[in-house]
This record gives C-alpha cells, sequence and structure tokens, in this order.
C-alpha cells in the first residue's frame, strides 16, 4: 500500500536542555493539521515512551503501532521530560511519542551516536507513517499531577522553578535535593529511591522515568541554586540572555 505524504512538518526547539523553553511557546495553530507527533530524543535502541508525567497516546493508537515496534526492537516504557511532553501539556490534542535514537552516554564528554541503532529508528519511523498515513489520531493529554499549578511549579510538571538545571550540554541539576527530606532525588520526578548505573559513577539510575541521570558535582542548597531559566518569560530580554548563555557554551565545548 502506497501513502502520500503530501506534507510532513519537522519542528526544531530551542533550549529543550534547559527546560522545553521553545515548545512552551510554540504557536499551536501551526500543529491543528497535525495528525500524530513523534519524537528521537532519548538514550539507547529499544525504548518508545508512552507517557511522561501523563499518558501521551491511546491504547488504540498503541495497538496499532505495536508489530511495527515489536519487529524494530522497541517496546513502550514511560519517560522524562521533552519536547512533546511539553506539546502534550500545551494541547495539542493528538498522540505524540518519544522513542530512542542510537545516542549513548547523554550529556556527557563521552556522548556517541551509533549508526546503526539510529538508522533502525529512522526506519522504524518510515514504517510507522506508511502504516498510520495521512489520519489524524486525536488524544488529549492528562497530567499525572492532579494539583497541577503552573504558576507554583515553573513551566512544567514536578519541577520547582528554582530546580531548573544549567550549563548547557552538562545537566548538572538532574539530581536534586529533596523539599521534603534533603535527600537526592530526581529532578524530574521527585523520586528519592535512586539506584546505581550502569553507566558509572556519575549517573544514577530513576525507577520511575526509568532513566539515567547525571550527578555532577556536589548537590547544593535549594536557595544556592541559580541558573538563567528562573523565572523564564517570553520577554526579548530573557530570550536575548537565552541565546547568548548557549552561544558563550558552544564556544568554550
Amino acid at each position: 500500500m502506497l501513502i502520500t505524504r503530501s506534507i510532513i512538518k519537522c519542528a526544531f526547539f530551542h533550549s529543550e536542555e534547559i527546560g522545553c523553553v521553545g515548545s512552551s511557546q510554540a504557536d499551536m495553530d501551526w500543529f491543528k493539521d497535525v495528525g500524530y507527533c513523534f519524537q528521537g530524543d532519548r538514550r539507547g535502541n529499544s525504548d518508545f515512551v508512552n507517557s511522561i508525567s501523563g499518558t501521551l497516546f491511546s491504547k488504540a493508537f498503541s495497538k496499532k503501532i505495536s508489530p511495527i515496534l515489536a519487529h524494530h526492537g522497541y517496546k513502550e516504557t514511560s519517560g522524562s521530560i521533552t519536547d512533546v511532553g511539553q506539546l502534550a501539556e500545551n494541547g495539542i490534542g493528538v498522540c505524540v511519542a518519544n522513542m530512542s535514537c542510537g545516542y549513548y552516554e547523554p550529556h556527557s564528554d563521552e556522548e556517541v551516536v551509533i549508526f546503526d541503532d539510529a538508522n533502525n529508528c529512522l526506519t522504524m519511523v518510515d514504517r510507522l507513517i506508511d502504516e498510520l498515513g495521512n489520519n489524524i489520531y486525536g488524544f488529549q493529554y492528562i497530567s499525572d499531577y492532579g494539583n497541577y499549578n503552573k504558576n507554583a511549579w515553573g513551566d512544567f510538571s514536578g519541577a520547582s522553578e528554582n530546580y531548573w538545571y544549567g550549563g548547557y550540554g552538562t545537566a548538572i541539576k538532574e539530581v536534586v535535593p529533596s523539599e521534603q527530606t534533603g535527600e537526592p532525588s530526581c529532578y524530574y520526578c521527585g523520586c528519592s529511591e535512586l539506584l546505581e548505573s550502569e553507566y558509572g559513577d556519575e549517573f544514577v539510575y530513576c525507577p520511575d522515568c526509568l532513566s539515567d541521570i547525571v550527578v555532577i558535582g556536589e548537590l547544593t542548597d535549594k536557595e544556592e541554586q541559580d541558573d538563567i531559566s528562573d523565572g523564564y518569560d517570553d520577554s526579548m530580554g530573557n530570550q536575548s540572555m537565552v541565546n547568548d548563555y548557549i552561544n558563550k557554551w558552544a564556544k568554550t565545548k
């Protein structure tokens, strides 16, 4: 069966690493004719993310794509903050998913991309588009945080605005002190039962996010944590500040 791909839209968002800055400010009218949305932004070669602090797609959608996922060695799992989760929270209104795309040891100087794994992801997405076709797979995202208060928690669920992590590309605050106990906890979901990571001492494994998160340097008190993203809004001043920050990082990388 041949599917005519008249329009495939691609979005490239600014500053995902410092809190989904670009996707949180996306013009959602641009997505009104989008039938579903895929993103490759996860380490490894087998995770197909169905939940980011809330369900990302329907059971019917899952059933339709499951043979293709299995053929390419993927399985559904929950994940952590990334742009498709933000789009779902913005109200995109269709099924979205994130997936492993062949990179390893993320946010470190040893990060690598395995071509075969990346190519397998690309081929899988190509087959998914053939299977899903030019159809709209509607789905309304519902956050797992029933008492979610955007003004109290910053720009995304589960993360205090004081816990935005800095050092673009190094993510030094993926592990932060728990507000309740002061113990190390996951920046994304608040889990404090962190486990040893297979990637060495610079990482710990979060069983709730099913992700390895970065530990670099010693933890500091919340009052001492500082980042340009604290209190970010869409003013030109803040946008200029973020651009300057990333440019400086790129020159010293």
